[in-house]
Parts: C-alpha cells; sequence; structure tokens
C-alpha cells in the first residue's frame, strides 16, 4: 500500500508540472530579451488558464451535488414518520442469557422464570415518579438483530416474519399508534386464548379483503396461531431506512423467546436520562447479579443506527468543502496572474476611454465562460455519476433538481466573487506607468 501510494502521488506530481513545463516551452526568447517579460503567447496561456478554471469547477460541482444529495437524504430520513415517537424514551438493555448461548441456563433457564423475572422488573419500574410507560420487548427495533417467527402466507407457504414478545404498555411507551382493535392486557397469559397484533403491512399481505380482527394467524406448516386482537401503524425494524415489511407482536407472558436482547422502554415526564441510575437500582433489586447494559435515550439509538448515512454525508461535505476554497484560492490566483499579464492591454483600453466598468467587465467575462462552460460539461457528468448513489440515498431523487441548481449557484457566486477583487485591482492600475514600463 505504501509503495501505491508513493507511485501515486509521483505520477500526480509529474502530471501537475506538465503544464508549467509546456507553457515554459513555447516562451519566445526575444521577447524576454527586449522587454524582460516572458510570454508564452496569449492564445495559449489564456486557453490553458481557461481550461484550469473549467477543470476546478467541475469537480467541485461533481462534490457538492455529492454532497448535497447525501445532506437532503440524511435531513429526509430524520424527518420521516417512522412510526414511533422517540422523545423522552429510555431503553435499558436487561437480557437473560447471550447471543452465543440464547437459552440461558441456571436460575432463568424457563421461560415462566423469565416472565416472572421480567414482570417483577417492571412493577418496580412503574412506582419510579416520572415514568409514564413502561414495557419489555424481547428486540428493540433497530437493534441491529431481527427475531422472526415462520407464517404461512395467502399462498400458503411458510415464510419468516419479523416477531417482538411484548409486554401490554409497550405501544404506549414507544408512542406506536394503534390502528384497530386493542393492546395487550395482562389478562393475556399463560392459559388465556392465544393472541396477536400485527402492523398495517401484515394485515394487508395476509387479509388484503377483509378485517383481521379476530382471525386466526397460521404458524409453521399450517398450524393454528394466536388470534389477531390488534393492529398498529408500520415502524422502523431491523433499519430506519428500509421501508417497514411484517411485524407480529406476541404477548410476552404467554410466549417469550430470544431473552438475550430483551429491553426495558421506558417513556418519562422529563429528560430520560435523569431516571437512568433510579431505572438501574430497580432492575438490581430484582437481581443484583443481572447486567443492565445499553442504557440508550430512542434518540441516541436512532443515531447510531443511521452511523452510514451520516458518516458519508459528513465525507462528502468535507470534500466539498475543501474543494470549493480550493477552488475560490485557484479562480482568484488565475485571474489575478491573468490580469497581470494583461496589464499592457488594460492600460491600451484605458487610454482608449475605457472605464473601469468596462475593464472588470472584461476580465470577469473572461474568468465566467470557462467556470459555466467547466459547471455545464460537470452537470453533465454528474446525472449519470450520480447514480452511484441511488442505495444511499433515501427519498431524495440522484437527479434531484433543487441539489444541482443550489450547487451551480453556489459555486458561481464563489467564482464571481474570487474574480472580483484582483479585476478590480487591475481596472483601477495607473496605465501610464504600465505604458511606460513597455
Amino acid at each position: 500500500m505504501l509503495a501505491f501510494n508513493t507511485v501515486l502521488c509521483v505520477l500526480l506530481a509529474i502530471l501537475c508540472s506538465l503544464a508549467p513545463i509546456l507553457l515554459a516551452a513555447r516562451i519566445d526568447l526575444q521577447t524576454v530579451l527586449r522587454g524582460g517579460q516572458a510570454t508564452a503567447g496569449p492564445g495559449s496561456s489564456s486557453r490553458l488558464f481557461s481550461t484550469l478554471i473549467a477543470l476546478e469547477v467541475g469537480f467541485a460541482f461533481l462534490l457538492l451535488v455529492g454532497s448535497g444529495l447525501m445532506i437532503r437524504s440524511l435531513v429526509r430520513l430524520q424527518q420521516e414518520d417512522h412510526g414511533f415517537r422517540p422523545d423522552h424514551v429510555l431503553t435499558l438493555r436487561v437480557p437473560v442469557g447471550t447471543l452465543t448461548q440464547p437459552r440461558p441456563t441456571g436460575k432463568y433457564d424457563t421461560r415462566l422464570r423469565q416472565m416472572a423475572y421480567y414482570r417483577e422488573i417492571l412493577e418496580r419500574v412503574k412506582t419510579v415518579p416520572g415514568v409514564k410507560a413502561a414495557a419489555i420487548v424481547n428486540n428493540l427495533p433497530l437493534s441491529g438483530i431481527n427475531s422472526s417467527l415462520n407464517l404461512s402466507g395467502t399462498d400458503g407457504q411458510s415464510q419468516p416474519t419479523s416477531a417482538r414478545t411484548i409486554s401490554p404498555q409497550y405501544f404506549a411507551a414507544m408512542g406506536i399508534p394503534l390502528i384497530a382493535g386493542r393492546v395487550f392486557a395482562d389478562s393475556d397469559q399463560t392459559g388465556a386464548p392465544d393472541v396477536a397484533i400485527i402492523n398495517e403491512y401484515l394485515a394487508r399481505q395476509l387479509f388484503p379483503n377483509r378485517n383481521p380482527l379476530g382471525e386466526k394467524l397460521t404458524v409453521g406448516s399450517n398450524q393454528p396461531g394466536p388470534t389477531i386482537v390488534g393492529v398498529v401503524k408500520n415502524s422502523s425494524q431491523v433499519s430506519y431506512e428500509s421501508p417497514a415489511t411484517g411485524e407480529v407482536y406476541i404477548p410476552y407472558q404467554q410466549f417469550i423467546f430470544a431473552t438475550f436482547m430483551s429491553t426495558i422502554v421506558v417513556r418519562t415526564e422529563g429528560e430520560p436520562k435523569a431516571l437512568a441510575a433510579t431505572l438501574r437500582k430497580q432492575v438490581w433489586a430484582v437481581d443484583p447479579n443481572q447486567p443492565v447494559v445499553k442504557v440508550e435515550t430512542m434518540e441516541e439509538v436512532i443515531e447510531n443506527s443511521i452511523w452510514r448515512p451520516r458518516f458519508s454525508a459528513w465525507i462528502f461535505s468535507v470534500l466539498s468543502g475543501l474543494s470549493v476554497l480550493l477552488t475560490a484560492i485557484g479562480v482568484y490566483a488565475i485571474v489575478a496572474y491573468t490580469s497581470t499579464l494583461r496589464a499592457r492591454e488594460v492600460g491600451i483600453r484605458v487610454a482608449l476611454g475605457a472605464t473601469a466598468n468596462d475593464i472588470v467587465t472584461v476580465i470577469l467575462r473572461g474568468a465566467m465562460i470557462p467556470l459555466v462552460f467547466g459547471l455545464g460539461l460537470s452537470a453533465l457528468a454528474a446525472l449519470p455519476l450520480s447514480r452511484l448513489l441511488t442505495n444511499l440515498l433515501y427519498g431524495v431523487s440522484s437527479g434531484d433538481l433543487l441539489t444541482y441548481l443550489s450547487a451551480g449557484a453556489l459555486l458561481l457566486l464563489i467564482g464571481a466573487a474570487a474574480s472580483a477583487r484582483p479585476a478590480w485591482r487591475a481596472a483601477t492600475r495607473d496605465p501610464l506607468a504600465t505604458l511606460r514600463a513597455d
């Protein structure tokens, strides 16, 4: 890798040196000896500097478009309704077992003991002042791990469906709206009729032309499953970016599984983190030997789940910011240098009656024409190249017109601002001094 980087740096240095070498090779030596100023002819130098401006602006435009698309996608992702309200929600993971040993041994080796453990925790947590709702869920949304059950679809084929085992106040704690039917009650426990709640997506998928309430889910190989008693709004599951799919909720006192990811979810009246220490004590009051890990607000869970789009937006923003800065410096330097080369021309124009505004217009036109040309070519290249970002974008088209126009307008403004000062300085220079020097 070190050798590759070294070779790449050398090649880039050679390529960047070609332009001044080629320009110097075309200098008229007789002109240099007579006047003391090296010129390679107005045509060749003008084309070279115009090309440099066009390339600088073109690359900056590509990065600005990429940055704009990623930022708009991230904003849209954060503003989108994902089916629950993350504000004032604190989560505490209280696992029984581990990912490598999902069926725990020892004190909580049976489902009944696990149910009793979590039931006692919830009873204590609900007594804490400032707690509006508290629930247990075996697999918190956006945790990166999916738990599922095999349900038979309308075609009779069994397919894995996202499943969570929850306590009655889960939907209140998470802020997931109930669309139809009822939520779970404390009476939905072992020995009572098996019940389930499904989301809108699964209701449309399994029961497209009828009311799902009262229908039975088919689990596994055509085995009758729980009766549907409610339908809730779709909500994010494994990923904040992926659209919702089918999901089924089971009361934890009837069937509990995957307890190695079990999490207490608490909706609070005030700042959630302020109750973290008190809630830990309530859990340890039930069993001081059980771990309490990953105490996070739901907003922090969301931020951690979207680290990829956030990181991509940050990278593009840094690169585009650097490119804009380098473009501004480059345009300023080129306009300042070419204005010096055109000092004699400017002096003649002023002597013939041109005003300072006329001179500024001529110099700005020489800078803005290649700038606009570079923007045009870069825009044509950006349309197919931006499609490479399609899988990273959320709710934003890779050809988003607002992003393209904003990037172009920003570079036009920066180009004009960077060119204005050297252009005005050239226009206000004393023409007689320049002509006497020649």
